[in-house]
């Protein structure tokens, strides 16, 4: 007995259902089948149900019958011929597609363990400090001296002959300016704090030549400007002369009651020459 195996190529009904035994219900059901090998022969199945389909793979074998009528017989197919079973897709076979949702940096991470996006702080508006008012240059102001440099070749004699030694400072606060001392006097030093005031013109009353502005040192704590105290000198003089032309300054009993006589009067020198007299 030689097992072949082949795909069935046709399958019909021969002839209608018929009873296998005597006395047996009429439930076999007779089929003419060709095999792609080119076999063909009859095929014992059931009324009720269509042994096979057309394009399976069998493994049979053919007997005969007393008859000499030639009958298909199915064998298990070899495990090696045999087809394999159709892949029912599943969830895990399914091809995935790019969560385009997902920034490319965290697609490697399963969406649904991905990391939510660190919230992103809200960042107020930066308002600019309102920058101080200018100081006017003859007001006194307060300073640390970033650097001092002297240049000999600067140096030149007063109109009483003492030598004068220029020196350029820069201020931590960006101010800078050229300084006159007198020979002999001790400059000050990187990292000195001066009080000063500043001044564009020179003794004649020009500016300087270069734009630059003169530095003049003004006692400490001081509140008024260098021309401010060259006023008072001249109206305190001025006072003292005037208070000269009174005898009942001779006559006052002590020294309180002339200084307080003497005020008052450089006061008022004072309101007349600034103009802020009523």
């Amino acid at each position: 007995m030689e097992t072949k195996i082949s795909k069935v190529k046709s399958l019909d009904k021969a002839g209608p259902p018929y009873a296998r035994f005597k006395g047996a219900g009429e439930t076999a059901q007779a089929y003419n089948m060709e095999m792609e090998d080119g076999t063909k022969a009859l095929f014992d199945g059931e009324a009720d149900a269509q042994p096979t389909v057309v394009g399976a793979l069998h493994a049979y074998h053919i007997v005969k019958s007393k008859a000499g009528t030639e009958w298909i017989k199915f064998d298990a197919v070899p495990a090696a011929q045999a087809p394999e079973p159709k892949k029912v897709a599943t969830v895990l076979d399914v091809p995935k597609v790019p969560d385009t949702t997902v920034p490319p940096s965290m697609r490697s991470v399963p969406a649904q363990h991905a990391s939510p996006a660190a919230p992103v702080a809200k960042t107020e508006p930066v308002s600019e400090k309102p920058k101080a008012p200018a100081v006017p240059d003859s007001q006194p102001r307060k300073g640390v001296i970033k650097s001092i440099v002297t240049n000999p070749a600067d140096d030149f004699k007063g109109t009483d002959g003492k030598a004068l030694h220029k020196y350029v400072l820069t201020m931590e606060d960006g101010v800078t300016g050229n300084m006159w001392i007198e020979d002999g006097i001790v400059a000050p030093k990187q990292g000195d704090t001066i009080n000063y005031t500043l001044d564009p013109l020179t003794s004649k009353g020009t500016p300087y030549k270069d734009g630059s502005k003169r530095i003049d040192l003004v006692p400490e704590n001081s509140n008024v400007s260098k021309e401010t105290a060259i006023t008072r000198i001249a109206c305190g003089n001025t006072a003292v002369a005037i208070m000269a032309l009174i005898p009942a300054v001779a006559e006052m009993p002590n020294l309180e009651m002339v200084m307080e006589m003497h005020t008052k009067i450089a006061a008022q020198l004072e309101k007349r020459v600034l103009g802020t007299n009523d």
